[in-house]
């Protein structure tokens, strides 16, 4: 019997150490992000409805896309529920592929959350202690290029601050951004274009060394490399193109019928 009562005073005593730690910052890997170990869901229920997610540029304004070699931003994520006393929340950026590479540029000089590292390198974006702070900034620098379409994953957690994992309101949010397809285009206006195209061929002249060839969306459909004509074998439609030089670039937009 004593040793029952022994088992279970330490079983009491784990449990409420994983609450504690919990309570500050949160295991890593609970974003809901393919090759996580799921959501705050796998600890934290019994909530009623889901809380309100929103991932903002700092400030509110939209963030639905990302300058390829831009400066860093500053980000915002906030949740909310009505019957909520302490919020916690974790988050990390993927690309199209479930590569890490996108949130290896997160950090935070917010006091109130805290930069994580999970398997494999990934990073996170966690709360630093369960409060009634509900709102966490942070910083994120774009890729260098374009990678086309990244994807936010954030798992929330609304507790009701009973001091148990019961009672607690989980939301996720994804948050898919693309390529900004505007950023450094050049006007045929005001430069001479390095690049012809005429039905179904693209040349490249001086000096314009290599080209890729995107969607609207921005994905990458075609590379070209050296001057010259090059076959475009891409169906029709409209698409941007950016080319390289050794002393400058740009992109247009063009029409491939």
């Amino acid at each position: 019997m004593r040793l029952s009562i022994g088992w279970l005073a330490a079983l009491a005593l784990s449990l409420w150490a994983f609450r504690e730690a919990n309570s500050g910052q949160p295991p890593v890997g609970y974003t809901g992000a393919p090759g996580d170990n799921g959501t705050c869901a796998s600890c934290h229920s019994g909530g009623s409805g889901s809380p309100t997610l929103t991932l903002v540029q700092n400030g509110g304004g939209a963030f639905t896309t990302y300058t390829p070699g831009g400066p860093a931003v500053t980000l915002q994520v906030s949740v909310s529920h009505p019957a909520a006393s302490k919020y916690g929340f974790q988050l990390t950026v993927l690309d199209a592929n479930n590569a890490n590479s996108p949130n290896q540029t997160l950090s935070t000089s917010d006091p109130n959350a805290t930069l994580q590292t999970g398997s494999g390198g990934r990073k996170y974006i966690s709360h630093q202690n369960a409060s009634a702070v509900n709102t966490w900034t942070f910083s994120w620098t774009p890729p260098a290029t374009n990678v086309g379409s990244l994807t936010w994953y954030i798992a929330a957690n609304a507790a009701n601050g009973n001091g148990t994992n019961s009672g607690d309101a989980i939301g996720t949010l994804q948050v898919t951004i693309q390529p900004d397809a505007s950023a450094g285009l050049v006007s045929a206006s005001t430069e001479k274009r390095p690049v012809r195209w005429g039905g179904q061929a693209l040349w490249l002249e001086a000096p314009a060394q290599e080209a890729t060839l995107y969607t609207l969306e921005g994905r990458e459909v075609a590379h070209y490399t050296g001057e010259g004509a090059h076959g475009l074998a891409v169906p029709p439609g409209l698409y941007l193109l950016r080319w390289k030089g050794q002393d400058r670039e740009g992109t247009l937009r063009l029409f491939i019928p």
